[in-house]
């Protein structure tokens, strides 16, 4: 058998593999959806394995999924009513039943395990023509894919992966910028906090009233206001940009707006350059 130099889709599970050649001189699809017990055999394998791939031909497609049809046809759930346990059954686990449960509990799992596999299998059955019936219909003759060479491949992949962490590193530097200067123009809301109502004395906030607290509340809405427009995270720096612009004219604070929105620029371009990277 030689070393694929392409590769197909399974006639059966539609998964990609790779194409050997056979010693007659057929590219056909690899050995898989196995799993190898005990560090050897082959347990599971897919029916797919060493047929033409599905680029070429769904004339196994279209026999395994008449096949599947038939048994669906065939299978009367409703006559196949759940068989129902003794009164005496236990439900508990066979390492905590005494012999004469144990006995009882194997008799009914040799019932009721053939019945599950029995639904189950119906319904795989279901699923697989419902896959395999718009294949079919949609199936037409395509080129095989090359296979790319194994050196190149990896280089592509331990670049990417480089790239991707370089993007990620960038990224984060960028979003740690963003998140001092958010810390910055939050700090300019405590600019209000000496213009806030407050009880001149001890004696007037303990004998406060609701109506008293309510009215505080509303002389202090619009500070609150200012500062709430001041303050947030990363998903709302465009508000907080709008919001130094509003309520300062000072340079100083201006220049705080500025260097924010460039840093969110810097974090959003990273952003996307580690998205497309990662995709």
């Amino acid at each position: 058998m030689k070393k694929a130099t392409h590769i197909g889709t399974c006639q059966v599970c539609g998964s990609i593999q790779m194409l050997p050649i056979s010693r007659n001189g057929k590219a056909l699809i690899a050995k898989h959806g196995y799993v190898v017990e005990y560090g050897w055999g082959f347990q599971g394998v897919c029916q797919g394995s060493g047929r033409f791939p599905f680029e070429q031909t769904c004339e196994y497609t279209k026999k395994i999924t008449a096949e599947s049809e038939n048994s669906i046809a065939a299978y009367d759930p409703a006559a196949d009513i759940r068989p129902k346990p003794a009164a005496n059954t236990p439900t508990k686990g066979e390492r905590f039943c005494n012999p004469e449960e144990l006995a009882l509990l194997k008799a009914w799992q040799a019932v009721i395990r053939p019945w599950n596999a029995r639904q189950n299998n119906h319904k795989n059955l279901i699923a697989f023509v419902a896959f395999q019936k718009p294949r079919i219909a949609g199936w037409s003759i395509k080129p095989l894919t090359e296979r790319p060479n194994e050196a190149q491949a990896k280089q592509e992949r331990k670049d990417r992966v480089v790239g991707v962490r370089a993007a990620s590193k960038r990224m984060d530097y960028a979003k740690r910028d963003l998140t001092k200067l958010m810390d910055l123009a939050e700090s300019l809301g405590s600019r209000w906090d000496d213009q806030l109502v407050r009880f001149t004395s001890v004696e007037a906030w303990q004998s406060r009233t609701r109506e008293q607290e309510l009215a505080n509340n509303k002389a202090n809405a619009p500070i609150y206001k200012k500062q709430a427009m001041l303050r947030g995270n990363i998903n709302n720096v465009d508000k907080v940009i709008a919001g130094i612009r509003a309520l300062f004219t000072e340079q100083r604070e201006l220049d705080v707006a500025s260097d924010l929105e460039i840093a969110l620029r810097s974090y959003l371009a990273a952003k996307e350059e580690y998205l497309k990277l990662k995709a």
